[in-house]
This record gives C-alpha cells, structure tokens and sequence, in this order.
C-alpha cells in the first residue's frame, strides 16, 4: 500500500483537496501514530499529509465533489444483501 500512496495523494491534490503546505510548498508532513523508520531503528517517519486540523472534512468534501461531478447516484439508507454479476 506505501508503494501507492504517493500516487494517491496527488490524485487527491488534483481533485482539490487542500492540502497544508510548507514554506518551499510542498505537502506537509508529519509524524502520525506508530510510524517510524528501518523497523522502529531510525527515528519518526513523517508520512501523514494533512490539510491542517481538518483532513478528514477536507477529503470527504473533496471526494464528495469528485462524486457529483461524475454525476453519481447515491442509495441513502439502502443495504447490500448480494450482488449479481453477469459476464459484461
């Protein structure tokens, strides 16, 4: 999953979500939970990026425009029991 996360989050930049940035502009990071470096052996990893405070409002708007621009219909309060398939 590491492998894709950089790939992920400049789709998400591209989307437009907003994220913090350094003063050289890049994305900030920072240190998150349990995350380190060399197995536990090198220090804090800083892989989270963040839009301040607020990343999870961010993402959920964001990804929530990306959804109506691509003109998605929602099933509120609707329940998956099976799913059929055909071979199309």
């Amino acid at each position: 999953m590491n492998w894709e996360a950089p790939k992920a989050v400049i789709e998400l930049e591209n989307y437009g979500l907003p994220f913090s940035r350094t003063e050289e502009g890049k994305i900030y990071q920072r240190a998150f939970g349990g995350q380190s470096l060399n197995f536990g052996k090198g220090g804090q990893a800083y892989r989270c990026a963040c839009a301040a405070d607020r990343t999870g409002h961010a993402l959920l708007h964001t990804l929530y425009g990306q959804a109506m621009r691509h003109n998605t219909q929602f099933f509120v309060e609707y329940f998956a029991l099976d799913l059929l398939m055909n071979s199309d």
